[in-house]
Protein backbone atom coordinates (compact mmCIF):
# COMPACT_ATOMS: atom_id res chain seq x y z
CA UNK A 1 0.00 0.00 0.00
CA UNK A 2 1.26 3.14 -0.85
CA UNK A 3 2.19 6.12 2.12
CA UNK A 4 -0.88 8.22 -0.04
CA UNK A 5 -3.38 5.19 0.22
CA UNK A 6 -2.21 4.39 3.98
CA UNK A 7 -2.54 8.21 5.42
CA UNK A 8 -5.86 8.31 3.62
CA UNK A 9 -7.08 5.07 4.52
CA UNK A 10 -6.11 5.89 8.65
CA UNK A 11 -7.56 9.34 7.93
CA UNK A 12 -11.02 7.70 6.76
CA UNK A 13 -10.79 5.53 10.40
CA UNK A 14 -9.90 9.07 12.15
CA UNK A 15 -12.92 10.65 10.45
CA UNK A 16 -15.55 7.44 12.00
CA UNK A 17 -13.58 7.79 14.97
CA UNK A 18 -14.49 11.10 15.49
CA UNK A 19 -17.50 11.76 14.07
CA UNK A 20 -17.12 14.75 12.77
CA UNK A 21 -19.65 16.57 9.91
CA UNK A 22 -17.56 15.80 6.64
CA UNK A 23 -18.96 18.89 5.51
CA UNK A 24 -17.78 22.77 6.15
CA UNK A 25 -20.15 24.16 7.70
CA UNK A 26 -20.88 27.79 8.54
CA UNK A 27 -20.57 28.92 11.96
CA UNK A 28 -23.11 28.88 14.63
CA UNK A 29 -22.63 31.39 16.62
CA UNK A 30 -25.32 33.40 17.10
CA UNK A 31 -27.68 31.83 14.73
CA UNK A 32 -30.84 31.85 15.03
CA UNK A 33 -32.94 30.64 12.09
CA UNK A 34 -32.21 28.30 9.55
CA UNK A 35 -34.16 27.18 6.74
CA UNK A 36 -32.53 24.17 4.31
CA UNK A 37 -34.63 22.78 1.43
CA UNK A 38 -32.30 19.88 1.50
CA UNK A 39 -33.57 18.52 4.77
CA UNK A 40 -37.25 20.41 4.64
CA UNK A 41 -37.99 19.04 8.34
CA UNK A 42 -35.00 19.45 9.82
CA UNK A 43 -34.33 16.29 11.61
CA UNK A 44 -30.59 15.28 9.27
CA UNK A 45 -32.14 12.85 7.62
CA UNK A 46 -32.40 12.26 3.99
CA UNK A 47 -36.14 11.94 3.71
CA UNK A 48 -37.61 14.67 1.68
CA UNK A 49 -41.13 14.52 -0.11
CA UNK A 50 -41.67 13.74 -3.89
CA UNK A 51 -40.46 16.09 -6.46
CA UNK A 52 -43.77 18.38 -6.84
CA UNK A 53 -45.11 18.47 -2.89
CA UNK A 54 -47.21 21.54 -2.03
CA UNK A 55 -45.42 22.89 1.27
CA UNK A 56 -47.15 24.94 3.85
CA UNK A 57 -49.95 23.42 4.93
CA UNK A 58 -50.73 23.24 8.51
CA UNK A 59 -51.74 19.76 8.54
CA UNK A 60 -49.32 18.64 5.56
CA UNK A 61 -45.50 18.91 4.41
CA UNK A 62 -43.68 22.11 6.23
CA UNK A 63 -40.57 23.79 6.19
CA UNK A 64 -39.20 23.76 9.45
CA UNK A 65 -36.51 25.70 10.63
CA UNK A 66 -33.18 23.56 12.17
CA UNK A 67 -33.40 26.32 14.99
CA UNK A 68 -36.08 26.34 17.86
CA UNK A 69 -37.38 29.55 19.38
CA UNK A 70 -38.08 30.08 22.87
CA UNK A 71 -42.34 29.98 23.49
CA UNK A 72 -42.96 30.27 27.52
CA UNK A 73 -39.44 28.98 28.29
CA UNK A 74 -39.69 25.73 26.23
CA UNK A 75 -37.80 25.11 22.89
CA UNK A 76 -40.71 24.86 20.14
CA UNK A 77 -40.21 24.51 16.55
CA UNK A 78 -41.12 27.06 14.01
CA UNK A 79 -42.70 25.41 10.87
CA UNK A 80 -43.64 27.93 7.51
CA UNK A 81 -47.31 27.62 6.94
CA UNK A 82 -48.79 29.16 3.59
CA UNK A 83 -51.97 30.72 4.95
CA UNK A 84 -53.54 34.50 3.99
CA UNK A 85 -55.91 35.64 6.33
CA UNK A 86 -58.43 33.15 5.01
CA UNK A 87 -56.71 30.20 5.92
CA UNK A 88 -54.73 27.97 3.52
CA UNK A 89 -55.40 27.33 0.34
CA UNK A 90 -53.63 24.24 -1.77
CA UNK A 91 -53.31 26.32 -5.38
CA UNK A 92 -51.36 28.93 -3.89
CA UNK A 93 -49.06 26.87 -1.80
CA UNK A 94 -45.68 27.25 -2.63
CA UNK A 95 -43.95 23.98 -4.09
CA UNK A 96 -40.78 21.49 -3.42
CA UNK A 97 -38.85 20.86 -6.56
CA UNK A 98 -36.02 18.23 -5.93
CA UNK A 99 -33.77 19.57 -8.73
CA UNK A 100 -34.11 23.57 -8.48
CA UNK A 101 -30.70 25.45 -8.32
CA UNK A 102 -27.42 23.55 -9.87
CA UNK A 103 -29.34 19.96 -8.79
CA UNK A 104 -30.12 21.52 -5.56
CA UNK A 105 -33.64 21.38 -3.86
CA UNK A 106 -35.66 24.36 -3.17
CA UNK A 107 -39.17 25.79 -2.83
CA UNK A 108 -40.38 27.26 -5.49
CA UNK A 109 -42.80 30.46 -5.31
CA UNK A 110 -44.06 30.54 -8.69
CA UNK A 111 -47.33 29.32 -9.73
CA UNK A 112 -48.80 32.20 -12.31
CA UNK A 113 -48.05 32.28 -15.89
CA UNK A 114 -47.63 35.81 -17.07
CA UNK A 115 -47.53 39.10 -15.62
CA UNK A 116 -50.88 39.54 -15.34
CA UNK A 117 -52.21 36.24 -13.84
CA UNK A 118 -54.07 37.03 -10.64
CA UNK A 119 -53.13 33.81 -8.60
CA UNK A 120 -49.79 33.95 -7.06
CA UNK A 121 -48.38 32.04 -4.12
CA UNK A 122 -48.70 32.66 -0.34
CA UNK A 123 -46.07 33.68 1.52
CA UNK A 124 -44.64 30.83 4.14
CA UNK A 125 -45.25 32.48 7.67
CA UNK A 126 -43.02 31.02 10.01
CA UNK A 127 -45.14 30.06 13.47
CA UNK A 128 -44.15 28.16 16.45
CA UNK A 129 -45.91 24.63 15.93
CA UNK A 130 -48.86 24.77 18.44
CA UNK A 131 -48.29 28.44 19.20
CA UNK A 132 -50.61 30.80 18.55
CA UNK A 133 -50.82 32.43 14.41
CA UNK A 134 -48.25 35.90 16.40
CA UNK A 135 -46.36 33.10 17.42
CA UNK A 136 -42.66 32.40 15.47
CA UNK A 137 -39.64 33.38 14.88
CA UNK A 138 -39.36 37.59 14.56
CA UNK A 139 -37.20 39.81 13.62
CA UNK A 140 -37.59 43.47 14.30
CA UNK A 141 -35.67 46.62 14.79
CA UNK A 142 -34.66 46.22 17.97
CA UNK A 143 -32.00 43.29 16.93
CA UNK A 144 -29.20 43.79 14.83
CA UNK A 145 -29.21 40.71 12.16
CA UNK A 146 -27.18 39.21 9.24
CA UNK A 147 -29.11 37.20 7.22
CA UNK A 148 -28.25 34.80 3.99
CA UNK A 149 -30.67 33.95 1.43
CA UNK A 150 -29.95 31.30 -1.55
CA UNK A 151 -32.54 32.06 -4.37
CA UNK A 152 -33.02 32.30 -8.22
CA UNK A 153 -35.61 34.62 -9.45
CA UNK A 154 -36.81 33.52 -12.99
CA UNK A 155 -39.70 35.77 -13.80
CA UNK A 156 -38.77 39.98 -13.29
CA UNK A 157 -41.62 41.41 -10.86
CA UNK A 158 -41.75 43.40 -8.37
CA UNK A 159 -42.09 41.23 -5.52
CA UNK A 160 -41.17 40.16 -1.69
CA UNK A 161 -39.10 37.21 -0.95
CA UNK A 162 -37.74 38.16 2.91
CA UNK A 163 -40.39 40.00 5.10
CA UNK A 164 -41.70 40.96 8.37
CA UNK A 165 -44.50 42.51 7.27
CA UNK A 166 -47.27 40.50 8.79
CA UNK A 167 -49.84 39.04 6.41
CA UNK A 168 -52.61 39.54 8.72
CA UNK A 169 -51.94 42.92 9.81
CA UNK A 170 -49.60 44.67 7.10
CA UNK A 171 -48.14 46.33 9.68
CA UNK A 172 -44.88 48.01 8.67
CA UNK A 173 -41.52 45.76 8.93
CA UNK A 174 -38.23 44.92 6.87
CA UNK A 175 -38.80 44.13 3.27
CA UNK A 176 -36.59 43.15 0.69
CA UNK A 177 -38.11 42.94 -2.47
CA UNK A 178 -36.38 41.92 -6.32
CA UNK A 179 -37.73 44.42 -9.04
CA UNK A 180 -38.32 43.96 -12.28
CA UNK A 181 -35.37 46.45 -13.30
CA UNK A 182 -33.26 43.53 -10.97
CA UNK A 183 -33.06 46.28 -8.10
CA UNK A 184 -33.43 45.21 -4.81
CA UNK A 185 -35.23 47.33 -2.49
CA UNK A 186 -35.95 47.59 1.05
CA UNK A 187 -38.73 49.38 3.63
CA UNK A 188 -37.57 52.58 5.00
CA UNK A 189 -40.33 55.21 6.59
CA UNK A 190 -43.40 53.77 5.23
CA UNK A 191 -41.96 53.70 1.67
CA UNK A 192 -38.88 52.07 -0.71
CA UNK A 193 -35.92 52.98 -1.12
CA UNK A 194 -33.73 51.31 -4.00
CA UNK A 195 -29.92 49.90 -3.71
CA UNK A 196 -27.89 51.01 -6.55
CA UNK A 197 -26.53 47.52 -7.50
CA UNK A 198 -28.26 45.12 -9.55
CA UNK A 199 -29.25 41.44 -9.04
CA UNK A 200 -29.88 39.88 -11.88
CA UNK A 201 -31.83 36.97 -13.09
CA UNK A 202 -30.56 33.51 -11.80
CA UNK A 203 -29.39 31.74 -9.07
CA UNK A 204 -27.42 34.17 -6.08
CA UNK A 205 -26.79 34.92 -2.41
CA UNK A 206 -28.35 38.01 -1.21
CA UNK A 207 -26.79 38.97 2.51
CA UNK A 208 -28.76 41.53 4.32
CA UNK A 209 -27.01 42.87 7.39
CA UNK A 210 -28.77 45.39 9.42
CA UNK A 211 -28.07 47.12 12.69
CA UNK A 212 -30.64 47.81 15.51
CA UNK A 213 -32.41 51.00 16.22
CA UNK A 214 -33.51 51.35 19.74
CA UNK A 215 -37.45 52.47 19.62
CA UNK A 216 -37.06 52.81 16.10
CA UNK A 217 -35.43 55.57 13.92
CA UNK A 218 -32.80 55.48 11.20
CA UNK A 219 -30.20 52.70 10.94
CA UNK A 220 -27.78 51.72 8.21
CA UNK A 221 -28.43 48.70 6.36
CA UNK A 222 -26.12 46.92 3.37
CA UNK A 223 -26.44 44.32 1.05
CA UNK A 224 -24.61 42.04 -0.63
CA UNK A 225 -25.25 40.06 -4.01
CA UNK A 226 -22.91 37.14 -4.38
CA UNK A 227 -20.33 38.59 -1.44
CA UNK A 228 -20.35 42.12 -3.68
CA UNK A 229 -21.64 44.91 -1.64
CA UNK A 230 -24.27 46.89 -4.11
CA UNK A 231 -24.63 49.78 -1.45
CA UNK A 232 -25.72 50.94 1.83
CA UNK A 233 -28.98 52.63 2.99
CA UNK A 234 -29.74 54.01 5.98
CA UNK A 235 -33.54 53.45 6.91
CA UNK A 236 -36.10 54.93 8.45
CA UNK A 237 -38.58 52.64 10.60
CA UNK A 238 -41.90 53.58 11.01
CA UNK A 239 -43.03 50.62 13.54
CA UNK A 240 -41.09 49.00 16.06
CA UNK A 241 -43.65 46.13 16.31
CA UNK A 242 -42.61 42.28 16.04
CA UNK A 243 -43.81 39.91 13.71
CA UNK A 244 -43.65 36.77 12.32
CA UNK A 245 -41.11 36.23 9.66
CA UNK A 246 -42.62 35.56 6.21
CA UNK A 247 -40.76 34.44 2.64
CA UNK A 248 -42.45 34.77 -0.33
CA UNK A 249 -45.17 37.48 -0.72
CA UNK A 250 -47.89 37.56 1.63
CA UNK A 251 -51.36 37.64 -0.21
CA UNK A 252 -52.47 41.13 0.92
CA UNK A 253 -49.44 42.45 -1.78
CA UNK A 254 -50.69 40.81 -4.65
CA UNK A 255 -53.05 43.13 -6.01
CA UNK A 256 -52.64 46.40 -7.78
CA UNK A 257 -49.91 48.91 -9.38
CA UNK A 258 -47.87 45.24 -10.88
CA UNK A 259 -47.41 43.86 -7.60
CA UNK A 260 -47.25 39.82 -9.02
CA UNK A 261 -45.71 38.43 -6.23
CA UNK A 262 -42.17 37.05 -5.77
CA UNK A 263 -41.64 34.49 -8.22
CA UNK A 264 -38.69 31.94 -8.07
CA UNK A 265 -36.53 29.14 -6.01
CA UNK A 266 -35.21 29.60 -2.32
CA UNK A 267 -32.99 26.66 -1.26
CA UNK A 268 -32.18 28.11 1.94
CA UNK A 269 -32.26 30.96 4.23
CA UNK A 270 -29.35 31.55 7.51
CA UNK A 271 -29.76 34.55 9.85
CA UNK A 272 -27.94 35.32 12.60
CA UNK A 273 -29.01 37.68 15.61
CA UNK A 274 -25.64 39.51 15.43
CA UNK A 275 -23.13 41.56 13.20
CA UNK A 276 -20.44 38.74 11.00
CA UNK A 277 -17.22 39.74 11.01
CA UNK A 278 -15.49 40.39 7.12
CA UNK A 279 -14.30 36.37 7.58
CA UNK A 280 -17.35 35.35 8.85
CA UNK A 281 -19.20 36.96 6.00
CA UNK A 282 -16.76 34.63 3.89
CA UNK A 283 -16.81 31.54 5.75
CA UNK A 284 -20.66 31.79 5.40
CA UNK A 285 -20.98 32.93 1.95
CA UNK A 286 -18.47 30.40 0.96
CA UNK A 287 -20.21 27.39 2.33
CA UNK A 288 -22.97 28.19 0.26
CA UNK A 289 -21.31 29.04 -3.14
CA UNK A 290 -19.88 25.01 -2.58
CA UNK A 291 -22.81 23.34 -1.70
CA UNK A 292 -24.64 25.52 -4.72
CA UNK A 293 -21.91 25.23 -7.25
CA UNK A 294 -22.26 29.19 -7.70
CA UNK A 295 -20.20 31.91 -8.82
CA UNK A 296 -19.34 34.55 -6.10
CA UNK A 297 -16.82 36.70 -4.81
CA UNK A 298 -15.95 34.68 -1.67
CA UNK A 299 -12.90 32.43 -1.20
CA UNK A 300 -11.17 29.63 0.95
CA UNK A 301 -10.44 30.03 4.19
CA UNK A 302 -7.32 32.53 4.54
CA UNK A 303 -5.81 29.98 7.32
CA UNK A 304 -3.68 27.63 5.36
CA UNK A 305 -5.10 24.17 6.22
CA UNK A 306 -8.57 24.90 7.63
CA UNK A 307 -10.68 23.52 5.00
CA UNK A 308 -13.38 22.86 7.51
CA UNK A 309 -13.47 27.22 8.22
CA UNK A 310 -13.43 26.69 12.30
CA UNK A 311 -10.42 28.73 12.82
CA UNK A 312 -7.95 25.75 13.80
CA UNK A 313 -6.23 23.18 11.84
CA UNK A 314 -6.59 19.84 13.10
CA UNK A 315 -8.10 16.59 13.20
CA UNK A 316 -11.58 17.43 11.75
CA UNK A 317 -9.71 19.29 8.41
CA UNK A 318 -8.16 15.60 8.17
CA UNK A 319 -11.47 14.01 7.65
CA UNK A 320 -12.81 16.54 5.30
CA UNK A 321 -10.01 16.05 3.19
CA UNK A 322 -9.78 12.14 3.72
CA UNK A 323 -14.15 12.26 2.94
CA UNK A 324 -13.15 14.35 -0.58
CA UNK A 325 -10.13 12.32 -1.40
CA UNK A 326 -9.55 11.97 -5.15
CA UNK A 327 -11.94 14.69 -6.44
CA UNK A 328 -11.38 18.42 -7.77
CA UNK A 329 -12.43 20.44 -4.65
CA UNK A 330 -12.90 23.20 -3.70
CA UNK A 331 -14.13 21.15 -0.52
CA UNK A 332 -11.40 19.54 0.90
CA UNK A 333 -8.73 20.97 -1.31
CA UNK A 334 -6.38 22.43 1.02
CA UNK A 335 -3.63 23.70 -1.54
CA UNK A 336 -6.12 24.83 -3.99
CA UNK A 337 -4.32 22.55 -6.89
CA UNK A 338 -7.87 21.00 -7.73
CA UNK A 339 -6.97 17.61 -6.82
CA UNK A 340 -7.70 16.24 -2.91
CA UNK A 341 -4.47 13.94 -2.18
CA UNK A 342 -1.34 13.74 0.07
CA UNK A 343 -0.34 17.60 -0.69
CA UNK A 344 -3.30 18.68 1.17
CA UNK A 345 -2.34 16.30 4.27
CA UNK A 346 0.95 17.75 3.97
CA UNK A 347 -0.03 21.32 4.30
CA UNK A 348 -2.38 20.59 6.76
CA UNK A 349 0.24 18.93 8.93
CA UNK A 350 2.75 21.82 8.24
CA UNK A 351 -0.12 24.50 9.64
CA UNK A 352 -1.10 22.19 12.52
CA UNK A 353 -2.97 24.38 15.09
CA UNK A 354 -0.80 24.09 18.63
CA UNK A 355 -2.69 22.75 21.80
CA UNK A 356 -3.99 25.48 23.30
CA UNK A 357 -5.02 27.80 20.22
CA UNK A 358 -8.33 26.08 20.12
CA UNK A 359 -7.43 22.65 19.04
CA UNK A 360 -7.96 20.14 21.86
CA UNK A 361 -6.86 17.08 19.18
CA UNK A 362 -3.43 15.39 19.08
CA UNK A 363 -0.61 16.85 17.64
CA UNK A 364 0.65 15.59 13.97
CA UNK A 365 3.20 13.45 15.96
CA UNK A 366 0.61 11.78 17.61
CA UNK A 367 -2.06 11.76 15.11
CA UNK A 368 0.67 10.14 12.50
CA UNK A 369 1.32 7.21 14.74
CA UNK A 370 -2.37 6.70 14.57
CA UNK A 371 -2.32 7.13 11.12
CA UNK A 372 0.01 4.22 10.68
CA UNK A 373 -0.90 1.83 13.01
CA UNK A 374 -4.48 2.25 11.24
CA UNK A 375 -2.59 1.66 8.18
CA UNK A 376 -0.85 -1.33 8.86
CA UNK A 377 -3.62 -2.72 9.77
CA UNK A 378 -5.73 -2.23 6.89
CA UNK A 379 -2.57 -3.63 4.94
CA UNK A 380 -2.75 -6.65 7.21
CA UNK A 381 -6.42 -7.21 6.59
CA UNK A 382 -6.33 -6.77 2.83
CA UNK A 383 -2.94 -9.36 2.48
CA UNK A 384 -5.09 -11.84 4.72
CA UNK A 385 -7.85 -11.89 1.79
CA UNK A 386 -5.11 -12.02 -0.62
CA UNK A 387 -3.30 -15.11 0.82
CA UNK A 388 -7.09 -16.48 1.43
CA UNK A 389 -7.67 -19.93 0.14
CA UNK A 390 -10.93 -19.66 -2.47
CA UNK A 391 -13.71 -20.68 -0.99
Amino acid sequence: MSVARATVSASLLLAMFFSHPVVAQPPTSGLAFWINASDLNADGMANNPADGTLVGDPDGVNWQSAIPIDLGGTPTPVQGYAEDPAGYFPERAPMYVASAINGKPAVRFDIGTTSTDPVNNDALQFRAVGGGALDGYKMDVTKTYTAFVVEQYEVPSDGTYFSTVNPFSGDNGDLVRVRANGQLRMFSGGGFRDNTGLHAPGAGIVTVSNMAVSGGGAAPQEMWVNGTSIGTLNLSRSSTVSHNLSIGTPQGNLVGAGLFGYRGDIAEMLIYERTLSAAELNQVGFYLEQKYSLDTAYVASSLPGDVNFDGVVNIFDINLVSSNWGGSGPTGDANGDMTVNIFDINLISSNWTPPGNGSAVPEPSSWVLIALGGALSVWRLQRRGRNSPPT
